[in-house]
């Protein structure tokens, strides 16, 4: 019997247990899932080099098997502490090895693709054909959003703080009557144990892992039964997986905050009050860090705030390059603007890579505060050469100088976007 008759055997016999992860005998969509994220360039190549080899060595045939035999065991993935820059904060993440992380982003794409239905219309985070935009254009449907009051809430530390047994409890039915795909979501879930940096064994509650591809599906899950209560009452809601935003009147804003911290509280949830605010109509509302006020859109002054740290931290850095010569000012100049292109346009300036244009340019109607990011770049730039803020930076450092390096201003490339591509419309 040859191998890959073996293979194809295996694969039947499995089938005749009905489970989306028989899908995982599938070299498909392996191969489909790598090609993405590298078209992407947002991992490494040491990781997709990682993930080629799983497959061309047809050892996800392996796991296939041992997934639907429920006889997969995932290993304590890496627990990681990031430092947010502009605040201070910690971020906790979840990293697994090549060979989990591969197999759970695998899985998640099915998920998306199989269960969507089970995701709150007015959830609009981390699905296909959803994003801030048409966040916005769900909440700018109400023609008298102007004249209601809005509450804007957060979760803190939301992935990592979902208590497991209630997410289980809440899972769709389509999943929990799926044997393998129930056993198998479990075993990644309540697994208490990871490993930290120091390669000490820890047991605690991870939740949903922030770092772990499944849990984006698994955050917008667990919130549904808030999702249909807004739903069903037709109130203008709006969740993008720890962000919530109501509009509605004075009266029934403050009913509204008092339903949701409530329910996030028996849920084992806590608010971020820092980012927990009621608006009236006649102030600038907050919101995946855009500023809205009657019916003008635009960059969040924290955005532009949090742009700007990035922009004087790169600068310095290359500034003292310079005073160290490490590097030349040419090669300054070209370094700093490749890097923040990179971040205000993507890696290849394709279309299908998250970027900073990407994020704002289809919501924004305004290129005030894009200017101002524009003015400050150009400023840090001169800055990173001269090593002082003055005046004759701008005969050192001529505007023609960061054209000739790649320097694209944010505002040209936006009205650029909005000639070209299908205009932001409120309707």
């Amino acid at each position: 019997m040859t191998s890959s008759f073996k293979t194809i055997l295996v694969a039947l016999i499995f089938m005749m247990i009905k489970s989306v992860l028989n899908i995982l005998f599938d070299k498909e969509i392996w191969e489909k899932i790598i090609s993405d994220f590298e078209e992407k360039h947002i991992l490494k190549k040491e990781k997709i080099s990682a993930y080629k080899n799983i497959v061309e060595s047809n050892k996800y045939i392996d796991i296939a098997q041992l997934v639907n035999n429920k006889n997969y065991n995932f290993e304590y993935p890496l627990k990681k502490t990031l430092n947010k820059i502009q605040t201070g904060k910690k971020k906790i993440v979840y990293i697994f090895n090549y060979q989990d992380d591969l197999l759970i982003k695998v899985i998640n794409r099915i998920l998306n693709e199989k269960f969507s239905d089970e995701i709150s219309p007015v959830c609009h985070s981390f699905q296909k054909n959803k994003s801030a935009k048409t966040a916005f254009k769900q909440i700018l449907k109400d023609k008298n959003i102007d004249q209601k009051f809005n509450y804007k809430s957060d979760i803190s530390n939301y992935f990592n703080s979902i208590n497991i047994n209630n997410l289980i409890e809440t899972l769709p039915e389509k999943i929990k009557k799926d044997q393998v795909l129930f056993h198998t979501l479990k075993k990644l879930l309540e697994n208490p144990y990871s490993v930290n940096e120091k390669a000490e064994i820890l047991a605690e509650n991870k939740g949903i892992m922030a770092g772990c591809a499944t849990a984006t599906f698994f955050a917008n899950i667990y919130l549904k039964k808030l999702d249909d209560y807004f739903v069903e009452n037709k109130i203008n809601y709006v969740r993008y997986s720890d962000d919530i935003t109501v509009f509605d009147t004075k009266e029934k804003i403050y009913e509204h905050k008092e339903y949701i911290e409530n329910f996030l509280k028996e849920k084992g949830l806590s608010i971020n009050q820092s980012k927990t605010k009621i608006y009236s109509p006649d102030e600038s509302k907050i919101f995946l860090g855009f500023e809205y006020f009657n019916r003008k859109i635009d960059i969040s002054p924290i955005s532009v705030l949090k742009i700007k740290g990035k922009i004087k931290r790169i600068s310095a850095s290359i500034q003292r390059k310079i005073v160290r010569k490490k590097i030349n000012e040419n090669d300054a100049l070209k370094i700093f603007i490749t890097k923040m292109n990179k971040k205000f346009y993507g890696r290849t300036f394709e279309n299908n890579e998250l970027c900073f244009a990407r994020w704002y340019f289809p919501i924004i109607n305004s290129s005030e505060r894009l200017k101002i990011i524009d003015i400050y770049f150009a400023e840090r730039l001169r800055f990173s050469i001269t090593g002082r803020n003055r005046k004759k930076n701008y005969s050192v450092v001529p505007y023609s100088k960061l054209q000739k390096n790649g320097y694209i201003p944010l505002v040209n490339s936006f009205y650029s976007f909005k000639k070209n591509n299908i205009n932001f419309k409120f309707k």
